[in-house]
């Protein structure tokens, strides 16, 4: 019978090795096309084979879904979304390693997708957005612009962008302002991206870039000016740890701003891999020792993640062949999983000042 399997048989089924031989797309995709069961993660016919070397017309298609009423996923996300959870906590010692390695995979392939980009200026970011710090978040210039104008940063100020991805809001930000970069993600390769970026726009010496998380920076209490995120604070798994550590690293009076989206707890109930979900950011925030200054909803925000969303997966094989199976299996699988399941009940910029 098709299904979720239990703890102790994703620990039978499941071992690192596998893991190891599996990007975190291609054991959703199998999970997502019905073909896992209970004694595999994935399909007897290409059991520890990479997802590279299946024929196209023998991957999961996916295709545009529906809009469940709340609380609702059909069984193969659902088992999808609950099979990643469980491999994190059963199969590996650090579910931090895991997440990057499939950011690895996509930012390896991002820059050979024309297709993606066009479908982001079409959908997402607008035609006013400047190439050159293109980004995957759901950012438009207008938003981006209002984020900067909140985080009050003045020449040569320190401004840390956590998930920074490969650095295009960031670097935006501290062009404009003069500001000194200081770039955390948990992608090796998305850092190295965000190097490469800063090269070529000649902000060598004015921007820096490192491994780290919410949880764990690895920078010095009161170093920071301002701090900024982009669509990353929901995915953190402890949302008050998050800002304690933002309010470590800043400097008092300093500024927090960040464009994320809220959770909606009814919807995603019963789905581990989305852990703490937060419906409204204010009150932790408050917890964090902040004050508030701005908290508002983005205009259209559905819209542009319905539309984005869906051309992307109307673009799947196409993705495919410029990105590679894998890296389009992650962005397809978040488009699939986001349009069906409808998690999000906001998208929020919000600013606030450490007191």
């Amino acid at each position: 019978m098709r299904g979720v399997p239990h703890n102790d048989q994703v620990k039978r089924s499941v071992t690192p090795d596998l893991i190891g031989n599996m990007t975190p797309a291609a054991v959703f995709a199998n999970c997502v096309s019905g073909t896992s069961t209970n004694h595999s993660l994935v399909s007897h016919r290409h059991h520890h084979e990479p997802t590279d070397q299946i024929a196209p017309e023998q991957r999961p298609r996916i295709t545009r879904p529906g809009y469940p009423r709340a609380g609702y996923a059909p069984r193969p996300l659902r088992a999808a979304v609950h099979v990643m959870a469980r491999v994190y906590g059963a199969c590996v010692s650090d579910a931090d390693d895991l997440v990057a390695s499939g950011y690895d995979t996509f930012y390896s392939a991002w820059g050979r997708s024309p297709t993606l980009r066009r479908i982001w200026r079409e959908h997402v970011t607008g035609p006013d957005y400047p190439e050159e710090f293109e980004h995957i978040s759901f950012l438009p210039l207008r938003q981006l612009q209002d984020l900067a104008g909140s985080l009050g940063l003045g020449v040569d100020q320190v401004l840390v962008d956590l998930a920074c991805g490969a650095g295009g809001p960031g670097l935006w930000v501290a062009k404009e302002s003069g500001a000194r970069l200081v770039g955390r993600d948990l992608s090796r390769v998305a850092v190295e991206r965000a190097r490469e970026r800063a090269t070529a726009l000649g902000m060598v010496g004015r921007a820096e870039f490192a491994r780290g998380s919410f949880g764990h920076t690895g920078l010095a209490a009161r170093s920071a000016d301002a701090v900024m995120t982009v669509d990353a604070l929901q995915y953190a798994p402890d949302k008050t740890k998050a800002l304690v550590e933002v309010a470590r690293i800043l400097r008092p009076g300093g500024r927090f701003a960040f464009v994320a989206f809220e959770l909606d707890a009814q919807r995603i109930a019963g789905l581990s891999l989305w852990s703490d979900p937060v419906g409204d950011y204010r009150h932790v925030l408050e917890q964090a020792g902040f004050e508030i200054l701005r908290y508002e909803q983005i205009p259209n925000w559905q819209d542009h993640v319905n539309a984005g969303f869906g051309a992307v997966i109307a673009e799947q094989a196409t993705l495919e062949s410029e990105l590679g199976a894998a890296a389009a299996a992650a962005i397809v699988l978040e488009a699939s999983i986001t349009l069906e399941l409808q998690p999000y009940c906001g998208h929020v910029l919000a600013a606030a000042r450490r007191t």
